[in-house]
């Protein structure tokens, strides 16, 4: 079971600088992960530079894990990876350097009624 506590609801439009851009610093260590690009039979690494990510989806299909990623990047106006991890492929929006803009990112999913979770890489 899943809760999802809504602090604020906002307008759902993106306007405040740091979600729009978010400033980049330097990690505390970087995560190599498999990304899965837009050609089905590729896949590339990537480096994941910020101290957390939002995770808003995991799937057995790649090909839904593809179609679910759009849907986040319309909705938080940024880019989302989707990551082969074993049997799912996880549609995530990394790079992310403050846990108060990933809680930003949650929230403005959570107002478009996709649950989502913040991930702190350590």
């Amino acid at each position: 079971m899943v809760g999802l506590r809504i602090i604020q609801r906002g307008s759902g439009n993106i306007e405040d600088s740091e979600l729009a851009q978010p400033q980049v610093t330097q990690p505390r260590r970087s995560t190599v992960m498999q990304a899965v690009n837009d050609d089905m039979d590729n896949e590339v690494s990537f480096s994941v530079s910020g101290s957390f990510s939002v995770q808003a989806g995991a799937f057995y299909s790649r090909r839904n894990a593809m179609s679910f990623k759009e849907r986040v990047e319309d909705v938080t106006n940024t880019r989302a990876n989707v990551i082969n991890e074993g049997d799912f492929f996880k549609v995530r929006i990394s790079g992310i350097p403050t846990r108060r803009t990933a809680e930003r990112y949650k929230n403005v999913l959570a107002q478009e009624d996709i649950s989502s979770y913040i991930i702190e890489h350590r």
